[in-house]
């Protein structure tokens, strides 16, 4: 079981945590609409402080991956009563473990922009006007 959560569900996490998210449109008091980002929690919009900022909230965003984590980890758990899941063959995980990689390396080098804030939680309130599923949230 080991080996499944560290070839498949540790890079299928990294993989859909970067490509598949919600966008939300949600009114904050005195800057007006912004778009954040995030499912189940939001946990990154703009900064407001300079226009290629950005604010990232690191426990929505922990709590998030833990989510995504879960969810894989479940599907993996029934896949593997059906589906003798160690017995793929080898190009597929190390795909896997490339493309997750890949995605690691380019949230990396969004989140080193110096302009950007990161805070342990949200401290303002917001109304969410809208919600829809995002797919590659860095475009």
């Amino acid at each position: 079981m080991k080996q499944i959560i560290v070839k498949f569900v540790v890079p299928l996490t990294i993989i859909s945590f970067s490509l598949i998210t919600m966008r939300s449109i949600a009114f904050v008091d005195d800057i007006g609409s912004i778009d954040f980002i995030g499912f189940p929690f939001l946990y990154t919009c703009k900064g407001f402080h300079t226009s290629m900022s950005q604010q990232l909230f690191l426990l929505p965003l922990l709590v998030d991956l833990v989510v995504y984590l879960l969810i894989w980890f479940a599907l993996f758990l029934i896949l593997n009563k059906f589906v003798d899941i160690n017995k793929a063959p080898r190009f597929i995980p190390l795909t896997l473990i490339l493309l997750a990689t890949v995605f690691f390396a380019i949230n990396i080098l969004l989140a080193h922009n110096p302009d950007n804030i990161f805070i342990l939680k949200r401290d303002f309130e917001i109304k969410v006007e809208q919600r829809d599923f995002y797919i590659v949230p860095w475009f």
